[in-house]
């Protein structure tokens, strides 16, 4: 049911502007050729909505003061029209989250992001909060990037030239920084050290921490864009980072071989076990007990031809992407040295 501000609205003649800051990064994408909307639908999801949200000249959800009316504080960032070569949601939120993150002054006015970080309308959804500090939560808001805005920065200038779509396709080089004289960026990126060894780096530099006994270097870089990795995350040099930073990765090589090296292991373990159990069976033929042994065999047979078949299957995959890899690598024309 429609709020009284929304008649109050109506009566006033359903006056709306986008927030500067909004506006700037929101045409923008559009010149590049996304789809961005602005004013919410004349609805009860928007508009006419019980409590009207940021997409509404009449918000009641203004923070951290109260929505300054008529503005339009919030957009939503559709998916790049099919064949166009423009990254992907995606990499267009990971990009912005990473640099409201990061402090960038382009994304000073983000409040929270809702945006599906894997595929659109699939895999896992997220709100991304910042009131004042981050906090992600689980979403239901699927299939494009909406943004609300701080209400205090609905006059902001500092977003003006910000060009997240230049930011996702510039390599990250020593001679070519993409953060625009600073030196801190956060997007997953591959980069080949000069052994040949491609790693998988957040591109963030940062200053090294202890790391916990027992906790591994996901836990000792908590605040990398990549998360809790685990044990086998590495640290190593990025092009010349500050003195005293570092770049937190992981071999992607060497998690490959290490899932191959565990299925080697499970295929020789099933073997045992086949072994065993052929070898139980005849025990039982020769003590006189009755069995089929011939039917018991057969079904062994097809379950290892079965097993065979996944395996050779997850190779070709492993192969598939150590080509991947390689390639990725290459077209970042970048280098990750080691200490």
């Amino acid at each position: 049911m429609a709020t009284s501000a929304y008649w109050a609205w109506d009566r006033d003649g359903r006056p709306w502007k986008v927030a500067r800051p909004i506006k700037a990064i929101g045409d923008r994408l559009r010149r590049y050729g996304y789809t961005v909307y602005y004013l919410g639908s004349d609805d009860t999801s928007h508009l006419q909505a019980a409590r009207p949200l940021d997409h509404c000249p009449f918000s009641a959800t203004g923070w951290p003061v109260p929505h300054p009316y008529p503005y339009v504080n919030a957009m939503d960032i559709m998916p790049p029209p099919a064949g166009s070569g423009l990254p992907s949601l995606q990499a267009l939120g990971a990009q912005m989250l990473a640099d409201k993150k990061a402090g960038h002054p382009g994304m000073a006015w983000l409040k929270y992001q809702n945006w599906e970080p894997v595929r659109d309308n699939g895999g896992p959804c997220y709100q991304d909060s910042f009131k004042p500090n981050h906090v992600q939560t689980a979403s239901t808001d699927r299939g494009h990037i909406h943004q609300s805005g701080r209400t205090d920065l609905v006059a902001y200038a500092g977003a003006d030239d910000y060009d997240p779509v230049a930011r996702v396709r510039a390599p990250r080089t020593e001679s070519a920084p993409t953060t625009e004289g600073e030196d801190d960026m956060g997007r997953q990126m591959m980069v080949a050290d000069a052994t040949g060894t491609v790693w998988l780096v957040d591109g963030l530099t940062r200053v090294p921490v202890a790391d916990p006994a027992g906790a591994g270097n996901g836990q000792a870089h908590a605040e990398s864009y990549l998360g809790n990795l685990g044990n086998g995350g590495q640290v190593g040099r990025f092009g010349t980072p500050p003195t005293a930073m570092d770049v937190w990765g992981i071999d992607v090589g060497g998690r490959l071989a290490a899932i191959e090296a565990r299925i080697v292991a499970a295929e020789a373990a099933d073997t045992a076990r086949d072994t065993a159990t052929l070898a139980a069976i005849r025990a039982l033929t020769a003590g006189g007990t009755s069995v089929d042994t011939a039917a018991v065999i057969n079904r062994i047979n097809e379950v290892a031809a079965t097993e065979s078949t996944t395996v050779a299957a997850l190779r070709a995959d492993i192969a598939t992407l150590r080509q991947r890899l390689a390639a990725a690598a290459q077209a970042e024309a970048t280098s990750l040295t080691q200490p």
